[in-house]
């Protein structure tokens, strides 16, 4: 069994919103070809979208039903509360 690699990386919840977090982890898998870059985009995507779940549904409390109530402009209650 190879070395453990341990990253940490702290930031608010507005930064996480409005940037892309490096993974620093997987681009070191990549390079010494644990991973491909396929498997790579894989990793971020997920990533991604577990952080995006994690702030919209934990931090913001946003529930997934609200997509379906519609204004009468046409902009749903999930949408609105997240712009707020």
């Amino acid at each position: 069994m190879g070395p453990v690699v341990r990253a940490q990386q702290v930031y608010r919840s507005d930064e996480l919103a409005e940037r892309r977090v490096d993974l620093a982890v997987v681009d070191q898998l990549v390079e010494s070809g644990v991973f491909d870059k396929r498997v790579r985009l894989q990793l971020e995507l997920a990533f991604q979208e577990a952080l995006s779940n994690s702030l919209e549904h934990g931090n913001l409390e946003l529930d997934s039903a609200w997509r379906e109530e519609i204004d009468s402009a046409g902009v749903d209650r999930y949408s609105l509360t997240r712009a707020r």
